[in-house]
C-alpha cells in the first residue's frame, strides 16, 4: 500500500468517526473500501498515535468508537450543520464576539456575509428565514403575502435585496407587480420558495441603502424624504430617541433636538403622538400630521366631542 492510499484511508477512517461514533469493524471496512484485516491494522495505528479509539467485543462484531467530543480543538460539524451554524450567529445582535465567531466560521465555508444581526425573538420559522437569506443571492421569490390596507393575500413574485432582523423582521425587495422598492414584513408572509427560473431584478445598493434609512419602522411612502425636527425632553423620551436610527441629535438643555430624514413622516407622526408633551414638532409638515392624528383620536373617542 503506497504512502498516498494509506494517507487517504486514515483521513477516511476520521471523518468517518466524526460523523458517527461507533462503527462495528466489518461496517468500517466496508464504508472505507478495505479489507478487515486493513482496517484493524490502520485503527490500531491510530489507538497507539493516541486517537481516543476504544475497542469492545460482543461476538460475532468488532466495535470502535470515539468517546463525546474527541476531536481535538473543538467540536466537529458537518457543512449542512456549519451553514445552520453561521446563520444562527448571524441573525444575534452585533457585537464584536459575534462578528469574531462569524469570521471564524466563514473561513469555513463561503456563505452570504451581509447577513444581518437579529431580535431575540424572529416570529418567522427559519426553514422559511433561510428562504428568504437564499434569494438575495439573486434568485426571484414568490410568497404569499397578507397586505393589511387591502385585508387580503395574494402571491407575490419580489426579487429581495436585503434581510432585516428587527423587532419586526421584513426584507427590502424589488415588486415584480410595479418594479419599485418595497417593505415585505415576514410575519405577513407565507410558503416562500425560491424560483430559478424567474428574471431577478437588481437594484442599486445605494438606492437600497438610502430606502432604508429614509424609513420608519418598516414604513416609507412614495413621496421624496424630507428632514424634520422635533424636541424631545430629556431624559423621559430618551428610549424612543435613541432607537431612531439615523437621527442627529443635539443637547438642548432639559431636552434634545432630534433632525432625521424620512419618507415615512405619517408612520413617525403615528409613534410620537403617543409620547404626549414629551415632544414638540417644529417641522410644519410633522407638526401637521401630529396634530391632524391627535385630533382623529379625539373626535372618534372624545365622548364630549360627539
Amino acid at each position: 500500500m503506497g504512502a498516498r492510499s494509506r494517507t487517504e484511508t486514515l483521513a477516511k477512517i476520521l471523518y468517518a468517526f466524526v460523523s458517527k461514533p461507533t462503527w462495528t469493524q466489518s461496517e468500517l471496512a466496508a464504508h472505507v473500501g478495505v479489507q478487515t484485516r486493513t482496517i484493524r491494522e490502520h485503527l490500531t495505528s491510530l489507538a497507539d498515535a493516541g486517537v481516543p479509539l476504544e475497542r469492545d467485543e460482543e461476538h460475532p462484531h468488532v466495535y470502535w468508537c470515539v468517546p463525546v467530543g474527541w476531536f481535538p480543538g473543538g467540536a466537529v460539524l458537518t457543512e449542512t450543520q456549519l451553514e445552520i451554524v453561521a446563520r444562527l450567529v448571524a441573525r444575534e445582535p452585533q457585537s464584536e464576539e459575534r462578528e469574531r465567531i462569524l469570521r471564524a466560521l466563514l473561513r469555513q465555508r463561503q456563505l452570504d456575509t451581509s447577513l444581518r444581526p437579529s431580535a431575540e425573538r424572529l416570529g418567522v420559522s427559519h426553514a422559511d428565514l433561510c428562504v428568504f437569506e437564499d434569494a438575495m443571492n439573486g434568485t426571484v421569490l414568490e410568497m404569499s403575502y397578507f397586505t393589511a390596507s387591502r385585508g387580503d393575500s395574494a402571491v407575490r413574485s419580489v426579487s429581495v435585496h436585503r434581510v432585516l432582523y428587527s423587532n419586526r423582521p421584513s426584507v427590502v425587495a424589488t415588486c415584480h407587480r410595479d418594479r419599485s422598492l418595497k417593505w415585505f414584513r415576514l410575519d405577513r408572509a407565507s410558503n416562500p420558495s425560491l424560483d430559478p427560473a424567474g428574471s431577478f431584478i437588481e437594484a442599486d445598493e445605494r438606492d437600497v441603502d438610502e430606502f432604508i434609512r429614509t424609513s420608519f419602522e418598516g414604513f416609507r411612502s412614495r413621496a421624496d424624504a424630507t428632514d424634520v425636527r422635533f424636541r424631545a425632553r430629556w431624559p423621559d423620551a430618551r428610549w424612543f430617541v435613541r432607537d431612531l436610527e439615523g437621527a442627529e441629535i443635539q443637547p438642548a438643555g432639559d431636552f434634545v433636538v432630534v433632525e432625521v430624514r424620512t419618507a415615512a413622516i405619517e408612520a413617525l407622526a403615528r409613534r410620537l403622538v403617543g409620547l404626549g408633551d414629551l415632544i414638540t414638532a417644529e417641522t410644519e409638515e410633522l407638526r401637521q400630521a401630529i396634530v391632524d392624528l391627535a385630533k382623529g383620536a379625539l373626535t372618534t373617542n372624545d365622548r364630549d366631542t360627539r
